[in-house]
């Protein structure tokens, strides 16, 4: 049986969240804060600025996300995100904006089901 993006998307985010260990409040105020950003400062600036704080655990956990699932649903031979952003054209760059915010969408709902405020 095959299953639809949307669901293969949650499985991802949900195995994804649950595998951090960190501190956790980090990470949800963030994925709370990305999709915002992403919309505002766009797919190029918003990956940027996670790379720039990829000392954070928060930071570079996203910064995975983002990247471990485009590069497994484009089949992308590249390994850095940003790489792979900086090199397409304007079409390429319009579907990794909207398959990178659906995924966003994902991973706010778990974190936000999944990490205590008080955590």
């Amino acid at each position: 049986m095959q299953t639809n993006v949307h669901s293969q998307m949650a499985k991802y985010v949900y195995e994804e969240v649950s595998k951090h260990s960190t501190d956790g409040r980090e990470l949800r105020s963030l994925a709370r804060s990305f999709p915002s950003m992403l919309q505002v400062n766009g797919l190029g600036a918003s990956v940027a600025f996670l790379k720039s704080k990829e000392s954070s655990p928060a930071y570079r956990d996203m910064y995975q996300f983002l990247n471990n699932w485009t590069k497994s649903k484009f089949g992308e031979e590249e390994e850095d995100l940003m790489k792979r952003i900086t090199s397409m054209n304007s079409t390429s760059y319009r579907i990794y904006t909207n398959e990178i915010m659906s995924l966003c969408i994902w991973i706010k709902r778990f974190a936000e089901g999944m990490i205590k405020k008080d955590d």
